[in-house]
């Protein structure tokens, strides 16, 4: 059986609303007047913003409608805002090319969406996502590398190297890597100079 909705004219509304600032509980009142549930938190609240405007024949409906064109401007203001942003800062990016765009999103997508980055920027997200993959593939195929040498030269001089001896000797080899970097993979590979451990064996005491 379909429902029949009621309407209420705008004396009504306003009435029951001032009312129901004397009562404690709105749910017990929206069921002694037979309202439907949440009615005067929603009347409440419109009164609250436009008092008695609130409840005029076509006046709710502008108003909605109002709010919703004010919403979408202000929307519209911050996504020009964050555009322009994004162009500042991607500045230089954009000076080197796709290839320092792509390093610019992927650095930056904690702070902007992939789809606002893409359209600002003029990059299809398809190819971005391909270029960020192969990226991090080639990243890790680089640091695989460098864990290898770092392991040889460790276990060449009888694991007495620590990171600062075994950054020099990669960097006298040609190698760019910094000993904050030579010390991390070595934590990640378990990598600890005899002093290092000696050192560990006496706090553990």
């Amino acid at each position: 059986m379909k429902r029949t909705l009621k309407v209420y004219d705008r004396v009504f509304k306003e009435n029951i609303v001032l009312l129901s600032y004397q009562r404690c509980s709105l749910a017990a009142m929206e069921r002694e007047l037979g309202l439907y549930d949440g009615a005067l938190c929603r009347w409440r609240n419109a009164y609250a913003l436009y008092g008695k405007e609130s409840f005029r024949k076509n006046v709710s409906s502008k108003i909605m409608h109002d709010d919703r064109k004010a919403l979408l401007h202000e929307n519209k203001l911050k996504q020009t805002e964050l555009q322009t942003e994004i162009l500042r800062a991607a500045g230089t990016a954009i000076s080197q090319g796709k290839a320092g765009i792509f390093r610019f999103m992927a650095a930056n997508e904690g702070k902007y969406s992939i789809r606002l980055m893409s359209r600002v920027l003029d990059i299809n997200r398809c190819t971005y996502r391909k270029s960020k993959s192969s990226y991090i593939s080639e990243q890790q195929k680089i640091k695989t590398a460098m864990q290898k040498k770092i392991t040889i030269i460790f276990y060449a001089s009888q694991e007495r190297y620590g990171k600062h001896r075994i950054a020099a000797a990669l960097l006298h080899a040609g190698n760019q890597i910094s000993v904050s970097t030579v010390g991390r993979y070595m934590r990640e590979l378990g990598l600890y100079s005899e002093f290092k451990k000696k050192r560990l064996h006496r706090v553990s005491l």
